[in-house]
């Protein structure tokens, strides 16, 4: 017995030994190494941000909305009605539809659609709002800055005065509409 603890003690110190040997050090000895800072990255102005988040308008419109009314004598609104339900229909197909193309010929025929309801009925200010959130949806923010400023027309119409406000407050109301100039669309309708 004796004898196992002696080879038991030699191990121990050799290995005591070894451990000498391999250049352990204490684990926190020494001084630490020096860490560098991350490169700093230059922030985006947040004008900048906004503007490259924004969506490219055309800012003309070669439509005229300001007709000689007097064509239409009456307003039609059977007809005016038809026109309409065939805008929206081709605003839910376009809507629903995946593909840049189809989605931009839907929106071409509400538009179509919705100009000729209004000339059957050029003073409905539901019409007009129809068709200026249709052409928001194509980036013609003319022509619906246009149609808009027509509702704050219509405003200044003691006929028209309570449609036109219903409208003018679903501009306000509706914040997804019109989102890249919004300011501009609650002017023009007199918000």
């Amino acid at each position: 017995m004796r004898r196992g603890y002696l080879v038991l003690v030699w191990l121990v110190l050799g290995l005591i030994g070894l451990s000498g040997m391999t250049g352990c050090k204490p684990l926190y000895s020494g001084s630490p190494e020096k860490q560098k800072n991350p490169p700093k990255v230059k922030k985006p102005a947040e004008e900048e941000v906004a503007t490259a988040s924004l969506p490219k308008y055309v800012e003309d419109c070669p439509v005229s909305f300001r007709e000689d009314v007097k064509m239409y004598p009456k307003a039609d609104n059977k007809a005016s009605s038809q026109a309409a339900a065939d805008g929206d229909a081709a605003v839910v197909q376009g809507v629903k539809a995946t593909d840049k193309q189809s989605k931009a010929a839907l929106f071409k025929a509400a538009i179509d659609k919705y100009r000729t309801a209004l000339m059957k009925n050029p003073y409905d200010a539901n019409l007009t709002l129809k068709l200026a959130t249709a052409y928001d949806t194509m980036l013609r923010k003319g022509c619906a800055l246009a149609l808009l400023r027509r509702i704050g027309d219509l405003r200044k119409h003691p006929k028209f005065v309570k449609q036109a406000d219903n409208a003018a407050n679903d501009v306000a109301a509706n914040g997804s509409w019109f989102a890249g100039y919004r300011k501009d669309a609650n002017a023009a309708v007199g918000n």
